[in-house]
């Protein structure tokens, strides 16, 4: 027989290729490595062609469809399906959100391949899996892979999975941020723009540094229209104390730094009056004086920087702890989960001294003296220096 010949015969046999690897494949965790070196195969390859036939032929979870898989098996034997189309039919109906309908699929893409070649069938699939996955959502998580070891280039790989509107969240205030980095860097490449907006957003954490979009997550906006103003008057608007405003002068004082809310409950009556001031995260400015401040987490014994860190309410919002340089102080991620808000955990809290002004750990025991962070670099803090100049 030539070369083409075995090659012609070898094509129509994917099952049985996937099922006799399967059943040479070694009893250790690198029998993978052995058998590919032995017949002179790429282990990736042989990788994704091994857990094909495990899905194939393995055990299986209770709510897989058995009977489905079994058959679909059956009918690639008989029509003497290419490894190629096999390994395919297996990667569509994987894609599908739904698990429950897998096997089943996989049988319907199965007895497809009859009437298809590779390109037709893989249309046919594609279009399939497309259309079932709108009406089934998939998992409403985010899942990252960091490869282990640098490729060949020195580089390792960063690639985050998950829903659109989860992706789009996260994307969106990198792309305002490349923009700006590419109006300074014409040579920049766009995923260059996006990588060191990526960077720069992990380095300051998650209360880092916020851009415009960002913002809009935690900036009220009123919509003003025209007829909102007309229906006052024609030309002037009523103030609570009988003065007028100009159509411009009112919009200014709907846009204030500060205002009201005023909530209704479903009786159409007032229930609740709450400020529209005191924001829930530190502003910009704000970081940075806490980090001249203290350049460390405050918590006693961490050494990690304050400007990876985030602001740290000393009297919690949820207790009423205002957003102001007084109630607050950096912390690294770790320690602002640990502090005990309510006072009543095993951490101890932080709190700031009346005298000094500097932060401190307050033990959970009531008798136990209170704790400084005395490292190094608070030696070195504006507050420090301050406390040195009143001595003086």
């Amino acid at each position: 027989m030539t070369t083409l010949g075995l090659l012609s015969a070898l094509a129509t046999r994917g099952i049985d290729v996937l099922a006799d690897l399967r059943a040479a494949l070694p009893e250790k965790s690198t029998g993978h490595r052995e058998l590919a070196a032995s017949i002179g195969f790429d282990p990736f390859r042989l990788k994704r062609l091994l857990r094909c036939a495990e899905r194939l032929f393995g055990t299986v979870e209770k709510d897989v469809d058995v009977e489905s898989r079994d058959k679909a098996v059956a009918i690639a034997r008989e029509l003497k399906l290419s490894l190629d189309t096999v390994m395919q039919i297996d990667k569509r109906s994987g894609q599908l959100n739904n698990v429950e309908i897998r096997e089943y699929y996989r049988l319907d893409f199965t007895r497809a391949a009859a009437a298809y070649d590779f390109e037709g069938l893989d249309t046919y699939m594609r279009t399939k899996v497309k259309e079932l996955n709108r009406t089934d959502e998939p998992p409403q998580h985010l899942r990252a892979h960091v490869s282990r070891n640098p490729d060949i280039r020195g580089m390792k790989h960063l690639q985050v999975t998950g829903p659109a509107n989860m992706i789009d969240d996260l994307v969106a205030p990198l792309t305002v941020r490349a923009a700006e980095i590419a109006k300074g860097h014409e040579d920049y490449t766009r995923d260059r723009c996006v990588g060191q907006a990526l960077a720069e957003r992990l380095a300051h954490g998650s209360e880092g540094p916020l851009d415009d979009v960002d913002k809009l997550r935690y900036q009220p906006a009123l919509i003003v229209t025209a007829q909102d103003i007309v229906e006052y008057s024609p030309r002037f608007a009523a103030t609570s104390n009988g003065s007028v405003l100009t159509p411009g002068q009112f919009v200014e004082a709907l846009l204030a730094e500060t205002g009201w809310v005023l909530v209704y409950d479903e009786h159409n009556t007032p229930t609740d009056l709450l400020p529209m001031h005191n924001p829930r995260l530190a502003t910009e400015e704000q970081r940075i004086a806490m980090i001249l401040d203290n350049p460390i987490c405050a918590w006693p014994g961490c050494p990690r920087p304050a400007h990876a860190g985030q602001a740290h309410h000393l009297v919690a919002r949820k207790n009423g702890g205002a957003t102001t340089m007084e109630n607050m102080v950096m912390t690294c991620k770790e320690h602002n989960a640990a502090n005990d808000d309510d006072r009543q955990g095993l951490n101890g809290h932080l709190e700031r001294d009346d005298g000094s002004g500097a932060v401190y750990r307050h033990p959970p025991s009531p008798h136990a003296p209170p704790e400084f962070n005395l490292a190094f670099p608070t030696a070195l803090a504006g507050r420090a220096y301050s406390g040195y100049r009143q001595c003086e």
